[in-house]
């Protein structure tokens, strides 16, 4: 029993005031633990033990056994029972209400552990008219979670500081985003705790009303959830969490329904249900949304026509490539009043065909540019080697070759039929020739029918390098 003004010991004092700082007290102003205190009478000394609540007398007023005296509880002198220290004469505290002596990280563990281990008699040292406890359930759940989610921000903080590169600029603005997205997260879960804290105690206090009502009013069943919060700490272990989280949760539920059977003086399973159902229901709420947005989605894509992607374009055999060059050749002439391209390029550029079509035997490469500013005599683009260049237009002679096909000798296939040489011709027709002899005679007769109207012979298409184009 100690002044409540400076703490001073006021034990065997006749008089009822501190002789340290002259504060009046009277010893029914004090709680004791039962049997722990004697009260001594003031006249001849005769012990008495509180055994009423409170560890006070039972009557407060009554006529000594010893000098027949009329004595009442506060006129007696205390003093601790013998071989008991001054301690144990002090009733069971809350921790959290003594965090002016112990400290608040002290009485925040304190708590923290007696709801773990002991919520009933943690509980029981919560008095009717002491706060609801809201501030401090919301308060303790934050701080569990922002252990359970810290050590993901320093990671990836960590982690994009030393992925984003480019000097200590860049790196603090990296690390600012992250502040960012951290501050906004933590502040989404205090007010989440908040909210998710009194939908809790709102529910489970319906519950137990519609269930045979309550002995207390709602403050009490918020200071049974809200001071049981503790009892999660274990969930804030980042790594042991992702393992027994679920076994850390439900240590949680056991103590809420304890400190909440003794609270409201109910059954055990009454507590049990009002402290499980809301969190179930939360549960089946959340799982039952998750549900709904994949069966839209499901059902939206069921419902969506799939249009299948093109085809990819049949790969063309030399001769079908060499008819379709010689078509879009004429095409080219019909639409240009007659006139050839300057370089066969510029089909592919006008989209008349594809580059593939050049390659049919050897391995792609990109087609050379143009514009060409000058008239050239052959040029090879690909397995091609392209002899209009000198000719008026498509009126000339049709036996006048446009292209021979000739791939370099050293390409795949080139000894194969498919190998073959070709020449498209003015007139629309693909030649093919049998044999490089073949081939060899058509070339003297190409050259003597370019001569009769006025132009170069030909060379041989093994001759032409890759890419070149030979001026006239």
């Amino acid at each position: 029993m100690r002044c409540k003004g400076c703490d001073y010991p006021l034990w065997n004092l006749r008089s009822r005031e501190c002789p340290e700082c002259g504060l009046a007290f009277r010893p029914s102003e004090f709680e004791f633990t039962l049997n722990a205190v004697r009260f001594c009478c003031p006249g001849c000394g005769q012990e008495y033990y509180g055994t009423g609540a409170k560890g006070h007398l039972v009557p407060e007023s009554f006529v000594c056994v010893s000098c027949a005296r009329p004595i009442t509880m506060d006129e007696c002198v205390l003093l601790p029972t013998a071989g008991v220290q001054e301690e144990q004469t002090k009733v069971d505290e809350m921790p959290w209400f003594d965090r002016g002596k112990r400290g608040l990280i002290p009485a925040w563990f304190a708590t923290v552990g007696r709801s773990m281990i002991a919520p009933g008699r943690l509980m029981d040292t919560i008095a009717e008219g002491a706060p609801s406890g809201f501030v401090f359930g919301t308060i303790t759940t934050f701080l569990i979670a922002c252990l359970g989610i810290l050590p993901i921000f320093v990671l990836g903080g960590v982690f994009g500081a030393a992925m984003g590169g480019g000097g200590g600029a860049r790196t603090m603005n990296v690390l600012s985003s992250m502040a960012g997205g951290a501050a906004g997260t933590l502040v989404g879960a205090l007010v989440g705790a908040a909210i998710l804290l009194a939908a809790w105690v709102a529910l489970a206090h319906l519950i137990l009303h519609v269930t045979g009502g309550t002995a207390h009013p709602m403050k009490r069943t918020c200071q049974a959830i809200s001071y049981s919060a503790g009892a999660n700490i274990l969930c804030g272990i980042p790594c042991l969490s992702v393992y027994f989280g679920w076994l850390f949760v439900i240590w949680w539920f056991v103590s809420a329904a304890i400190m909440l059977a003794r609270a409201q003086r109910v059954s055990g399973l009454r507590a049990a249900a009002a402290v499980l159902l809301p969190p179930g229901l939360l549960a089946v709420g959340v799982g039952a949304w998750f549900g709904f947005l994949i069966w839209g989605a499901t059902t939206g894509l069921s419902r969506t026509t799939i249009i299948p992607a093109p085809a990819a374009a049949p790969i063309r055999t030399p001769e079908a490539s060499a008819r379709a060059l010689l078509t879009a050749m004429k095409g080219y002439a019909q639409t240009n009043h007659g006139a050839w391209p300057d370089h066969p390029s510029a089909l592919v550029t006008l989209s008349l065909v594809s580059e593939s079509d050049f390659y049919p035997l050897s391995a792609a490469a990109p087609v050379p540019g143009g514009p060409w500013t000058e008239t050239y005599l052959v040029a090879r683009v690909g397995d091609y080697v392209w002899t209009y260049f000198g000719t008026d237009d498509v009126s000339s002679d049709p036996r006048l070759w446009v292209f021979v096909q000739a791939p370099h000798p050293a390409a795949p296939m080139r000894s194969t039929p498919e190998g073959l040489v070709r020449a498209g011709t003015i007139g629309g027709e693909v030649l093919t020739f049998a044999n490089p002899e073949e081939f060899a005679a058509a070339l003297v007769a190409q050259n003597d029918l370019r001569a009769k109207v006025g132009l170069p012979p030909l060379p041989h298409p093994d001759t032409v390098p890759p890419d070149a184009a030979i001026s006239r």
